[in-house]
């Protein structure tokens, strides 16, 4: 506002306002010159340009100039110096001695400097904005600004879903950031409001919450989820969280499949036997897939386009009638010309190559209309994403088998379903298109001038068809869906036998029953030869049957109507006009019967999807757990606080008095209470319920929420790592980066680092670097997969991580190193993190089972898990008798 500030003797030009292209970096009278003259007021990003500059300038010049430079900007801008702090390397010692020193010097502000996690993974030292200018008081440090939990559930009936985003360490200055809604299954606009927000923390203030706008399902739905983001390049005055800059929404759609009237239904016939039950069933799923936007735009034109090819029948029937008729005819009484002829021959052919030219081009478009594509993806999805949601009773309920033929076949199949009731449209289109045709022909022909003109004898047959169509498919519609469901199963029951086989191929090859094994597959595949040979005949009888009617229809025509047109009655055009009606008539109403029993044949489809859609879920008591949870660390959080800083990182784990059915009953009496930052050790008669423990506090098994008390900070990402270690097929980098929320956690250098403090960097070939796709889990030794195993755990960098047993693999010298890392992983706030200082990271937890005794004595804590009790026990009193 006020110009040009003079140059000082170190600028190369003037700095104007207004135009970021240079900045002055040194001294001007005592003061420096991004402050300005006397009186004057930068603009922030003539500021930040200006602080840039001094940040560089401190990294050239000598130790003297440096001191006495942030010495001055410290007396006149205690703002701009945290910035500059801040930005400066910390992988360079000699900076970091005069950075020290200066904060040394200036006792009475106590700056400190905190630098977040996520900028030492680098080694660059630099924060993710650019832009903070913050004034830290006693307390210290830069506040951390996350998200309070790293999943929010809400119903799908409630308006607005509430986010609560922290801040801890100082809250002694204004902090800002911008929040931003990402898609995920749940698109902005369709099921939630877009939200791009600005979130500020005004001095004092640790907790904010903001309402995202949510729109009502109307519509089936497994379960939707949305993404939430705090944007690092918009952060003011605090540094991001390492793991809870984003968070998951995730809708609770908990309706009955495929419509919520049909719950009482469901009730009354939970298998699906009644026959009108599956009818109401199918219609209801119809529906479901209708009011997709997109599944229904596809629909409409694929139907219209349907229409075509019954608008081409018509078409073509008037050009044979008329060229048999017209143009053909030998006897020329009055008629056409014969050049006239000639004319309407040319005319023929290019109308019926107009016509296919169009049927062809329209045929082609039809394949990017997305109908069944999307219908099974969402089945798909559907049926996957409910899977991993089920409680411990519906999981128990099924095998793999089961949910691998409802993904692969019978999702298929039931969406099949859907594109014949399309086809049931273009079939009730033909027999409107042959009706139309027979009426209008009368009168386009002059064979008739009125209703009363036209021959309705010629229609007894199109209603006697649909007669003996229906009598014949009220008497096989049953005997052919049994025949098709004992198809299906005994193919459940052949996939669900090599499955067996592929899983314990262990213990057989250990046994030495591989024929035994191959000599039972007989069983199961005589079975589905059996079902499958039924099944074929009655399809082949089905498909027939039209076909028998068709021909007695056109022997009949051929009897009755033949004799006609050789005595004049009758024209030859019309005669063979309605022949091929009939044909036309028989095959539409043909595709009609097959279509029906196509439709039938979906209702074993729709009763396994059914079943398994409606399956009963744990995501209600995630929801009442979640809200419990976010509201005792809140409360917890401000208690603590009172009682000094990082109240955040006190709040203790703790579970009480659990009891639920797993299979059997589990009943675990008393308190175990586990503050974060530890390395704690259950221990136990075998049988006692440490393993289950485990589960419980990693997540990995949610009891009812009335089962008792389960208490994990709601900030405190945790980790299940289970006692048998699992591979997946691909490379070694994404089975060990599986885990990783962070992308900097991903890092090679940072994996090679783990590997080798467990002693496991070269024990594949080709490492990190192969980007070969293998079935990990049969190519490596057990002790490799135990390794790789605990790796990718520490790789993920959770705060809490239980493990079973992790030294179960090794003898008493690996079993040492493990331990070790493990403390280290515990002391450390995690491993490989950079240069960031320790107490400037989260707490990490460890709680485990030991193996053998010597694996207590790096616990901090150890507690003794009975069934009637805990108690906390020292490590001397540790016996073989608990492990």
């Amino acid at each position: 506002d006020k110009g040009v500030i003079p140059p000082c003797p170190g600028c190369v030009r003037p700095f104007r306002l207004g135009v970021p292209e240079t900045g002055c970096d040194v001294m001007l009278n005592s003061q420096l010159c991004y402050t300005g003259a006397p009186g004057m007021h930068l603009r922030k990003d003539v500021r930040a340009v200006c602080i840039q500059n001094t940040v560089e300038t401190v990294q050239t010049v000598g130790v003297p100039s440096r001191l006495e430079l942030l010495r001055t900007l410290m007396e006149q801008d205690s703002d701009g110096l945290l910035w500059v702090l801040e930005q400066l390397p910390h992988h360079r010692q000699d900076i970091q001695v005069t950075a020290r020193k200066v904060r040394s010097e200036h006792d009475n502000k106590s700056i400190n400097i905190g630098v977040s996690e996520e900028s030492m993974n680098n080694g660059t030292g630099r924060t993710s904005s650019s832009s903070s200018f913050v004034r830290q008081n006693s307390e210290g440090g830069v506040p951390t600004i996350q998200f309070a939990s790293i999943e929010f559930h809400v119903r799908d009936e409630e308006e607005s879903v509430d986010l609560e985003i922290i801040r801890s360490g100082n809250k002694a200055v204004r902090s800002e950031v911008t929040l931003v809604t990402r898609d995920q299954s749940a698109k902005a606009g369709e099921y939630y409001v877009h939200m791009e927000d600005r979130v500020v923390f005004e001095p004092g203030v640790g907790s904010v919450i903001h309402q995202v706008e949510l729109l009502g399902v109307t519509h089936w739905e497994a379960l939707l989820d949305f993404k939430v983001e705090l944007q690092a390049d918009t952060i003011v005055g605090a540094k991001l969280g390492r793991q809870l800059s984003t968070c998951r929404v995730k809708i609770i759609c908990d309706d009955t499949f495929p419509h919520v009237d049909l719950d009482e239904d469901l009730e009354e016939d939970p298998e699906l036997e009644l026959h009108h039950t599956k009818l109401k069933f199918y219609f209801a799923f119809i529906h479901m897939l209708w009011s997709q936007p997109h599944i229904r735009k596809g629909t409409i034109k694929r139907c219209l386009e349907d229409q075509l090819h019954n608008v081409n029948f018509v078409v073509l029937q008037y050009i044979t009638v008329y060229s048999v008729n017209e143009v053909f005819r030998t006897r020329n009484n009055g008629g056409l010309s014969t050049d006239e002829r000639i004319n309407w021959l040319y005319a023929i052919i290019a109308i019926q190559v107009l016509c296919l030219l169009v049927l062809h081009v329209m045929d082609h478009m039809r394949l990017t209309w997305p109908v069944g594509g999307p219908s099974r993806k969402m089945i798909q999805k559907a049926l996957l994403r409910r899977f991993m949601y089920y409680d411990t009773s519906s999981r128990r309920s099924i095998n793999t088998s089961e949910l691998v033929m409802a993904i692969s076949r019978d999702a298929v199949g039931l969406c099949s379903g859907y594109s014949a009731a399309m086809k049931v449209v273009q079939a009730l289109g033909g027999l409107i298109a042959i009706f139309f045709f027979k009426i209008s022909s009368h009168f386009v022909f002059g064979k008739a001038h009125s209703i009363t003109d036209i021959r309705w004898i010629g229609f007894v047959p199109f209603l006697i068809f649909p007669v003996f169509l229906a009598v014949y498919m009220h008497f096989r519609s049953d005997y052919t869906t049994d025949c098709l469901e004992k198809k299906e199963e005994a193919t459940n029951d052949m996939v669900s036998y090599c499955s067996r086989a592929v899983e314990c191929f262990p213990l057989v090859s250990d046994y030495k029953r591989r024929q035994r094994f191959v000599d039972g597959l007989d069983e199961p595949i005589t079975a589905y030869n059996g079902a499958n040979k039924a099944y074929n005949k009655a399809d082949l009888h089905n498909q027939y049957f039209p076909e028998w009617l068709v021909l007695g229809f056109v022997c009949f025509w051929y009897w009755f109507y033949g004799q006609k047109v050789i005595e004049g009655a009758l024209t030859l055009g019309f005669f063979l006009a309605d022949i091929k009606i009939i044909e036309k008539f028989g095959n539409e109403f043909g595709k009609l019967y097959v279509l029906c029993m196509k439709i039938e044949s979906t209702f074993p489809d729709l009763c396994r999807i059914t079943l398994l859609l409606n399956k009963d879920t744990d995501l209600e008591d995630r929801l009442l757990s979640e809200k419990d949870v976010l509201e005792r660390t809140r409360s917890l959080r401000q208690k603590l606080s009172a009682s000094g800083d990082g109240a955040l990182d006190r709040v203790p784990i703790i579970v009480r008095d659990l009891r639920f059915r797993l299979g059997l009953p589990f009943n675990f009496k008393g308190c175990i209470q586990i503050s974060q930052g530890t390395l704690v050790c259950f221990v136990g008669a075998h049988g006692a319920g440490k393993s289950t423990l485990l589960k419980v506090l990693g997540n990995s098994l949610f009891p009812p929420i009335d089962a008792g008390e389960v208490f994990v900070p709601a900030h405190v990402r945790s980790l299940h790592v289970s006692l048998e270690p699992y591979f997946f097929e691909g490379t070694l980098m994404e089975n060990l980066c599986f885990g990783v929320e962070n992308s900097s956690d991903g890092a090679k250098d940072r994996i090679r680092a783990i590997l080798k403090s467990l002693q496991c960097d070269d024990c594949v070939p080709g490492g990190l670097e192969s980007t070969d796709k293998k079935a990990w889990q049969g190519q490596l030794t057990v002790k490799e997969r135990h390794t790789l195993n605990l790796a990718r755990a520490l790789i993920a960098n959770p705060y809490l991580l239980c493990l079973h047993k992790p030294t179960m693999a090794y003898g008493s010298k690996n079993s040492d190193t493990v331990m070790k890392v493990l403390k280290e992983f515990v002391t450390n706030r995690g491993l490989e993190q950079g240069g960031a200082p320790v107490e400037s990271r989260r707490p990490r937890t460890i709680i485990y089972t030991s193996f053998r005794k010597s694996s207590t004595q790096y616990a901090d804590n150890i507690f003794k898990i009975e069934r009637n009790k805990v108690s906390e026990i020292k490590h001397e009193d540790v016996n073989d008798d608990m492990l």
